[in-house]
């Protein structure tokens, strides 16, 4: 028996299946690493305030994205046929075009009353970085959608350090040259067009041209995509991009660099660990609740492990955040460190919660996904307005809006393990433990 699990696990390791998404996720992997170590460069060139700004800048374009997408992107993977998918890719590309024009236009005409983000001065050229930025992200994940549909894993192992390298390089350059929050946007734009550029050598959706009807045709066929994907995919966008708004609105630009930078930090272990480990518990997940052995309690154990493997880095970065900053990335980051022993214990639930953040979907109840999400929403969007509009310094706000995202995490958490019947009190003690007394110490700390 042990020879023969041996012997599969090697097959498995050797198959054509594995290599192919190691060689995938080892791409995003050293793409990842290029930008982490970039950014004590970044943070020595730019100021706060420019960060801030570029955030909004991007914040403000990803939820135009998820308008010009139509919910269609996952959709090019799924047609038989390559002809639908390419036609797809059409769709994607005109909606770009025009409807991307169409409201680039109305956000020109409409300036005088209405802006999408804080500027001092040349929001429409600021507008227009932010188009450019829209169309080469979504003519980029274009090319990377139709190459991951022809299976070219080492193109798109290639493509994720081509837009690392790309960025990185211009972005610094620019910044040294002074070009600020321009440079800085323009080095995400030339890091886009390289990475769909390397793709186009490998594949093109668009080599062969369709007709209006059959694009309608296809469009038809795939519309529900466009019907249920994209307003959840808004929702979701929405969730995130919104606070960073409010947060300029109500505490200035820099405040928001500040923010980002804290957040970009303390949110590694999700963008490095997070990923991969979910897709290992979804699956050994589904299948424990498909033979009917408890899923709850192995849940609560993948928390248990989180939390405590993390909770000392935790309190060393909620005791001495502002010394590691200022080391790490600067004099200029001091704030940012501060803000960071404030949020990263909400960065440690926001972790759990996405190593497990298909648990509704094992349990057959995806629609809470739904209700948990506005839950959110609500949540960060009452609090920081609420915040702002009493006039609340900003370190106290980040206070409530970290105790609001442990909240929500934890209803979550605790919620899916009370329908998965594990013993809730069990989780509350262990929660209140780890999470909610060190928030009350933290505050007792710096009241």
């Amino acid at each position: 028996m042990k020879l023969n699990i041996k012997f599969r696990k090697h097959n498995f390791l050797k198959s054509e299946f594995t290599q192919n998404i190691l060689t995938m996720i080892s791409g995003v992997f050293l793409g990842q690493v290029i930008i982490m170590l970039s950014t004590p460069i970044i943070s020595r060139i730019f100021l706060p305030e420019t960060i801030g700004e570029y955030d909004l800048i991007i914040s403000s374009g990803a939820i135009i994205i998820v308008i010009l997408g139509l919910g269609l992107m996952t959709a090019i993977m799924i047609p038989k046929e390559d002809d639908e998918s390419n036609a797809i890719c059409y769709i994607l590309k005109y909606s770009c075009m025009f409807i991307g024009l169409i409201i680039f236009v109305l956000l020109c005409l409409i300036s005088p009353w209405f802006t999408l983000f804080s500027v001092k001065n040349g929001y429409i050229l600021k507008l227009f970085f932010m188009f450019l930025y829209i169309f080469s992200y979504m003519l980029s994940q274009i090319y990377y959608a139709a190459a991951n549909r022809k299976g070219l894993y080492r193109a798109l192992f290639l493509n994720s350090l081509t837009y690392s390298i790309f960025n990185v390089l211009f972005s610094c350059l620019l910044g040294f040259l002074g070009f600020g929050v321009y440079g800085y946007i323009t080095g995400t734009i030339l890091g886009n067009i390289a990475r769909m550029i390397q793709i186009r050598f490998s594949v093109n959706p668009f080599a062969k041209k369709y007709d209006l009807n059959y694009m309608k045709e296809v469009f038809t066929k795939y519309r529900h995509f466009t019907k249920y994907q994209m307003p959840a995919n808004l929702l979701n966008s929405i969730t995130v991009q919104v606070p960073l708004q409010l947060i300029a609105f109500y505490f200035g630009g820099t405040a928001l660099g500040h923010f980002s930078m804290a957040n970009k930090i303390i949110n590694l272990p999700n963008t490095f660990i997070a990923t991969p480990v979910n897709r290992v518990y979804y699956q050994t997940a589904t299948k424990m609740y498909n033979e009917n052995q408890d899923v709850g309690n192995f849940s609560f154990k993948m928390i248990q492990k989180n939390i405590q493997l993390a909770i000392i880095p935790v309190i060393l970065l909620m005791l001495f955040g502002e010394e590691l900053f200022s080391f790490f990335l600067g004099s200029n980051w001091h704030t940012a460190g501060i803000f960071a022993s404030t949020l990263v214990l909400s960065s440690l639930m926001k972790f759990c919660g996405s190593c497990l953040s298909n648990n509704y979907m094992i349990i057959r109840k995806p629609q809470l996904n739904l209700y948990l999400s506005l839950l959110s929403l609500v949540l960060n969007i009452s609090i920081i307005v609420t915040c702002g509009m009493i006039e609340l310094p900003i370190e106290k706000m980040l206070f409530f809006y970290s105790l609001g995202i442990c909240l929500k995490v934890s209803i979550d958490l605790g919620y899916f393990l009370y329908l998965a019947k594990f013993p809730i009190k069990k989780f509350l003690v262990f929660d209140c433990t780890y999470i909610f007394a060190p928030l009350l110490l933290y505050l007792i700390l710096h009241a």
